[in-house]
């Protein structure tokens, strides 16, 4: 940022599922491969927390890990579709892989404008991931 003169950005650390910040205070939300770092519970309280911090003309941007991913399965089953991977550079790291109809399910509170499902070849298989975009409140 100082290499760019950015000043006005303050960076922030904490955990997802508790943001420290008023209500409606967001005009948008980005969130890139975070949301499946957690158990369901830390989902449900994550999407509330983006709800609650987004004001009522407010847009997001989510890309999270897709069930298509390759690396779906490996590793130690925690919950359903929920996975620690037990090797590799994420090794003890936890893992939720999202199919589009229980991811659009977390954002039932959001109006959808668009979810895609990317898939990218690697030597392992294809790495899949949703791109989803949001507003707050339902759709119209």
């Amino acid at each position: 940022m100082k290499a760019e003169s950015v000043e006005n950005v303050e960076i922030v650390n904490s955990e997802m599922s508790k943001l420290p910040f008023a209500d409606g205070v967001f005009d948008a939300v980005i969130s890139t491969i975070v949301l499946h770092h957690t158990l369901a519970a830390g989902i449900e309280q994550t999407v509330e927390e983006i709800h609650r911090v987004m004001n009522d003309r407010a847009e997001g941007f989510l890309m999270t890990l897709s069930e298509h991913d390759y690396k779906n399965g490996t590793g130690s089953l925690l919950e359903p579709g929920t996975y620690v991977l037990t090797e590799g550079d994420e090794e003890g790291i936890v893992h939720h892989f999202f199919s589009e109809e229980e991811l659009l399910s977390h954002f039932g509170k959001f109006g959808i404008i668009s979810v895609q499902e990317e898939l990218v070849p690697s030597e392992k298989g294809p790495r899949g991931h949703f791109h989803l975009r949001f507003r707050k409140g339902r759709a119209g």
